[in-house]
């Protein structure tokens, strides 16, 4: 059991700067502009975090969490006793790691059904209704990236841009 007076400011920002440093910066996976850019964090408030010389409030926190990811705050809630969180979706949200499942066994099958060098009638009939509801998947996918919605969107190169 975690002792509640044991959680000061400091020890969560520490935490915190910690957490941000570990993702985003020079050499990491996110840089510093393109998280403030994300955000609307300015620049030097994000180093100033980083270095530890100061202390993020609790809604810029969660803006650092919501473009970085959940890890942030797994990183900082341990300290209460507290983690696993996850990104959540839209309900109606396509899953990524799913619609990749679905392609790679869809493309398994054409390529069983290609062994021969032809596709028959039969091969035919077993991949139509595999890929009608493949390319139904990828087009609500690409309709959730376009509205900015879904897991496809929050990811960002070390560059800014999108992926």
């Amino acid at each position: 059991m975690v002792d509640p007076k044991s959680i000061t400011t400091e020890l969560v920002q520490e935490r915190f700067s910690d957490a941000l440093a570990a993702r985003c910066g020079p050499g990491k996976a996110v840089s510093v502009s393109a998280l403030a850019e994300q955000t609307g964090i300015d620049e030097r408030t994000i180093n100033a975090w980083r270095r530890r010389e100061a202390t993020a409030c609790l809604s810029k926190m969660l803006k650092v969490a919501a473009a970085l990811g959940p890890g942030v705050v797994n990183d900082v809630f341990v300290l209460a006793g507290l983690g696993g969180m996850e990104r959540l979706e839209a309900p109606d949200a396509p899953d990524s790691y799913g619609i990749n499942a679905d392609l790679s066994a869809a493309l398994a099958m054409f390529g069983r059904h290609l062994a021969d060098g032809r596709i028959d009638h039969r091969e035919l009939a077993e991949q139509r209704p595999e890929l009608g509801a493949l390319y139904e998947a990828i087009g609500r996918w690409i309709a959730a990236y376009d509205q900015g919605q879904g897991d496809a969107v929050t990811p960002l190169r070390a560059t800014g841009r999108r992926t």
